[in-house]
């Protein structure tokens, strides 16, 4: 009798307990626990930075003797009190010299006539009684302005709102006939800038949509990668192979045609000049770098070609693990909304990064750290609390980043590990990020610190190497490019570490280690089929990306010029279309990121699948049809649950 589709699935109470539903306990809590207490740290730091800094230093100027306008400087006199006086004007615009603070931008352009008109250094003010020669004399020594001129202020400085004539700047010792025009510059960018802004005032509707529209288009490129995923990766392959055989044949008979040339060229070169001798010894190294060129092309290409028939059946697995990701992330789509979550969280981040490196880099005097009756006061405290900060805000970026991975190969893995792949799961990625929190939050601890460690490093690194680079020493600029190098190699592979980890993490429910150790013997066990999914990967998603923001960007322009009538006072409809290009981009990128990681939990978890797994009804198979086929796996795991005559039959499938 023929069974139906619903007939070849076992009841459920037979199926084997998958891995990713096995029992779980909290692993690697003590990092968990030091994570913590770094930012109940971090907490200090942001209290006393908060009470020690002031970020508007950051903006307000500082005159020629380094006092910050309209603030109470410590090194002040009373000469040279600038509390009351929060603009700085500069005497001399030109060159830019002595920056005073004024109470007041001038409101005229004029010349200096009298001791009330004239703006001049602090211990220079002269009063009713300096004679009108004393002022000239100083004015001769640049000590004061010859001219004031008709500013307003703009970042609390006094900026030309008129082109100063040559007739005021002639007055100036050091500035000659050059004319200033900075209202002209300020003026044009003001204008420039809100026409752009007004443009995007417009269009914005229109920013808006296509954000939407670009995660649309990424959800119908991830159903077409179900069926386009082979074609595209077999035509890149093809074609690379067919263009280095071309390419071979190509150079072979340009090769022999210069060698022909040169042959015949050569038997009448005794009896030539010099001309012809330099012509026949440039010949001569045309054969040559030709031969080279089709020698190396013609290794390159048998290597390229004994590659692709080597890794024909792992680039076939390849492209069914992408195929098999599509699917997955298909069945739970709302797996796309949780990473804006933790995008949501890294933007705050930055932001409270932002704001307290803004007082960490501001202080009033010593910082001091409070805790109860313990007081630490340091000089150079603010120094020592920035590189905290910095690194507890990396810990904390990586920390994010890697709950957003083990919780997405937590969803994409419930669904490898069962066996009714068609049957829709209940809100996966919840039961993912709930089972992240409640035991696996110390080992994405762990993880974190290493890479942030890591991180660090290459940021002090980054600052040897610019102080290599302002001393002048090859010898040190070398050592420490060779140790950044080091160090990034270092990064990468403990990201790969950490991602496969956390994806072991996820199935199996081990400690970090544990699970980094397990999860890379048993991807050095695999390492060519891992060299032929990351390449097919990383191909794929580098065309998908691409295409989304090709699409999206080719869309908006025919938009814009469709409604072109609409948009008809839009000044700079290229900056609309740059905007949805970038958003585009962006958008693909994040979403694909997260496809990537459906493609190295699929990966994993077939490897797991292969070594753990037998087929037998004890222990089945999760990897799908198409993917036994190509390993040439098979099942005797039960597959039809009938009755006869009141007794349960069940049929082996031999797959």
């Amino acid at each position: 009798m023929p069974r139906t589709k619903a007939d070849r699935v076992a009841p459920e109470s037979e199926h084997p307990v998958a891995p990713i539903v096995a029992k779980r306990r909290c692993r690697d809590v003590i990092f968990l626990i030091i994570f913590l207490l770094y930012w109940a740290g971090m907490a200090f730091v942001a209290q006393s930075a908060v009470a020690s800094g002031d970020p508007k230093r950051l903006v307000t100027p500082t005159d020629y003797l380094g006092q910050y306008c309209g603030y109470v400087n410590a090194t002040a006199t009373t000469a040279s009190d600038v509390s009351a006086k929060p603009y700085l004007y500069y005497i001399d615009p030109v060159s830019l010299s002595y920056g005073v603070c004024v109470k007041s931008c001038p409101t005229d352009s004029a010349l200096t006539t009298t001791y009330s008109t004239v703006i001049c250094l602090y211990t220079e003010t002269p009063d009713a009684s300096t004679p009108s020669t004393t002022i000239a004399s100083r004015i001769a020594a640049g000590k004061c302005s010859a001219y004031t001129y008709k500013s307003t202020p703009i970042l609390n400085r006094c900026i030309p709102v008129d082109a100063i004539s040559a007739t005021l700047i002639s007055q100036s010792p050091s500035a000659g006939n050059t004319t200033v025009s900075t209202n002209s510059m300020l003026s044009n960018g003001r204008s420039t800038a809100m026409q752009i802004i007004t443009d995007l005032f417009t269009t914005w509707p229109v920013i808006a949509v296509f954000l939407a529209i670009s995660l649309v288009v990424c959800f119908v490129w991830l159903v077409l990668l179900q069926w386009f995923a082979g074609p595209f990766v077999w035509f890149v392959v093809f074609a690379a192979n067919g263009i280095l055989i071309g390419a071979s044949v190509w150079l072979y008979y340009y090769w022999q045609a210069k060698l022909t040339a040169f042959n015949s060229g050569s038997s009448s070169s005794s009896s030539a000049g010099t001309t012809l001798n330099t012509q026949t010894t440039a010949s001569q190294y045309e054969v040559t770098w030709s031969q080279v060129a089709f020698i190396v092309c013609c290794v390159i290409a048998a290597l390229l070609v004994l590659i692709t028939i080597a890794m024909i059946k792992r680039i076939r697995i390849a492209v069914q693990i992408i195929k098999e990701a599509s699917r997955a992330l298909i069945t739970m789509p709302l797996i796309v909304f949780f990473p804006m979550w933790i995008y949501a969280g890294i933007i705050l981040l930055i932001i409270y990064f932002v704001a307290i490196m803004l007082y960490l880099f501001t202080p009033n005097g010593s910082v001091s750290i409070s805790a109860g009756s313990l007081k630490i006061t340091d000089p150079d405290m603010s120094n020592k609390l920035i590189w905290y900060h910095l690194f507890g805000c990396i810990w904390m970026f990586v920390f994010l980043s890697g709950i957003n991975q083990i919780t997405i190969a937590g969803a994409v893995a419930s669904w490898y590990w069962s066996l009714d792949k068609k049957t829709r799961q209940h809100l996966p990625v919840l039961h993912s990020f709930g089972r992240v929190c409640r035991y696996h939050l110390g080992s994405v601890a762990l993880g974190s610190l290493l890479i942030a460690i890591v991180e660090l490093v290459r940021i002090i690194l980054m600052f040897l190497q610019r102080r290599a680079r302002q001393s002048g020493n090859r010898t040190f600029q070398a050592i420490v490019a060779c140790l950044q190098c080091c160090a990034k190699c270092i990064e990468l592979t403990m990201k790969f570490i950490n991602k496969n980890a956390y994806i072991y993490i996820a199935i199996k429910g081990t400690a970090f280690f544990k699970s980094a150790s397990a999860a890379s013997s048993l991807l050095v066990r695999n390492a060519l089929r891992l060299v032929a999914v990351d390449f097919v990967a990383d191909f794929v998603l580098i065309l998908s990306k691409l295409a989304v923001t090709a699409a999206a960007g080719f869309l908006c322009y025919l938009w814009l010029n469709y409604k072109s009538d609409m948009y008809a006072n839009v000044n700079f409809p290229f900056i609309t279309i740059i905007i949805v290009v970038v958003e585009a981009y962006m958008v693909a990128t994040a979403f694909f990121s997260i496809f990537h990681m459906a493609i190295d939990t699929i990966f994993l978890s077939f490897l797991e699948d292969c070594e753990t797994n037998d087929g037998s009804p004890e222990k089945p198979f999760y990897m799908s049809d198409n993917l036994r086929r190509i390993v040439g796996k098979t099942s005797t795991a039960p597959v039809a649950d009938t009755r006869q005559n009141g007794k349960k039959v069940t049929e082996v499938n031999e797959f």
